[in-house]
């Protein structure tokens, strides 16, 4: 081995594989295989499959949480996740013991007890990275140890030290907040804005060479560090905060049944992704018109295989196609209306990583124009809601 022959302790660290819906079976086939490639993820789904195709008995409805036939097609799907079944059926099929470390809770949860080998995963809460065993990060792949004797649980200890290591550097960074400023070019000095640039331009004495320009960069700021007064503050009371799920009333994901010029749409999700490819033309309407009412998951793969095919002006009129949608919704859906009304007299905010529809609050400096928190607004101030009265006291 490498970190023998280097006289240096090897300890657990993380590899890093894409984060993204098949995060579970790249790890595993990195673990196991050594393969880190990205046609894992159907490869091993297929392993997943065949195993409860095979055995109905065993991977029941009650086992699987659906139907035996059901979970066969659904695991499949790359849009969605794999966990605690596929990794005893994985584990099972490459005869090895996973040790899932739980970053947030500290412990390791075993699975497939009896496999001589053991592989450690990662888990955060919301992705698997693999553990190997190596001297360091920058140790080359080919002399990290992936594969563990399940009697020899020496690498334990070590895995949790780095799932809390990992722990606390994603709680600093939660902490942190990245800020726009404009850097000027001449003398390195960070303003807030334009009217600040300016400012400094006049009184500040430059090189003849100086050309008064600026550049855009991102600061990142410690959580303690004081806020300018006029950032909106999102744990404010004033500020009501939503992310686009399909349990948030405010949400296009929200399932509820909306009218929009006399054809009806699963949601307003459906009514968006319709109107993203009707340009008009035979082959775009009738895409749209495939959209309105299919499943959600259906939804996701179809709008994905027709990337690149969106209208021609569909940046120029997303925002005004967003405001009749709302429109409309919210005049027709009570339990929607009431969830705005709700929201009298606070700023609106859809928290998401899409920063024209909403803001990215990752490290609590909220990034984005927040189009859709805007046109909720909007929307609430035209159709006059109010909030329902309150329950009379018992």
């Amino acid at each position: 081995w490498y970190w023998l022959c280097a006289m240096e302790t090897p300890k657990i660290i993380r590899r890093h594989v894409p984060n993204d819906h098949e995060c579970l079976f790249t790890a595993f086939a990195y673990l196991v295989e050594g393969s880190r490639h990205g046609g894992a993820g159907q490869r091993l789904r297929k392993i997943c499959a065949d195993r409860v195709a095979a055995d109905p008995d065993m991977f029941s409805e009650a086992v699987l949480g659906m139907p035996n036939a059901q979970y066969v097609d659904w695991i499949q799907n790359p849009f969605n996740w794999g966990g605690e079944n596929e990794i005893g059926i994985l584990a099972a099929h490459f005869d090895v013991e996973v040790a899932v470390v739980m970053m947030e809770a500290n412990f390791i949860l075993p699975y497939s007890l009896g496999s001589k080998n053991r592989i450690y995963l990662l888990y955060t809460g919301q992705h698997y990275d693999p553990l190997v065993a190596a001297v360091g990060e920058d140790s080359p792949v080919d002399t990290e140890q992936r594969l563990f004797t399940v009697s020899d649980t020496t690498f334990d200890a070590s895995a949790i030290e780095c799932a809390e290591m990992h722990a606390r550097i994603a709680r600093e960074k939660a902490s942190q907040r990245t800020v726009k400023k404009l850097k000027c070019t001449g003398c390195g000095a960070l303003l807030d804005d334009t009217d600040a640039f300016q400012a400094h331009c006049g009184e500040v004495e430059h090189d003849e060479d100086f050309d008064f320009m600026c550049d855009e960069v991102e600061i990142v700021e410690a959580g303690d560090a004081a806020q300018p007064k006029d950032r909106l503050d999102l744990t404010s009371p004033e500020v009501l905060t939503f992310y686009n799920t399909v349990s948030a009333p405010l949400s296009n994901l929200y399932p509820c049944s909306v009218s929009v010029d006399s054809k009806t749409y699963a949601s307003l999700e459906h009514f968006m992704a319709s109107c993203t490819f009707d340009d008009g033309s035979v082959e775009g309407s009738t895409l749209a018109e495939s959209l309105r009412e299919v499943d959600s998951d259906t939804l996701r793969v179809l709008t994905h295989e027709a990337m690149g095919r969106e209208r021609p002006d569909w940046l120029d009129v997303r925002t005004g196609v967003l405001l009749r949608g709302l429109q409309a919704k919210f005049s027709q859906v009570p339990e929607a209306a009431s969830a705005l009304a709700a929201a009298a007299g606070k700023t609106i905010v859809m928290v998401d990583q899409d920063k024209w529809a909403g803001m990215s609050a990752q490290g609590g400096i909220p990034t984005g124009k927040n189009i859709m928190g805007k046109l909720l607004m909007q929307v609430r101030d035209e159709l006059a809601v109010v909030p329902p009265p309150p329950s009379p006291s018992s």
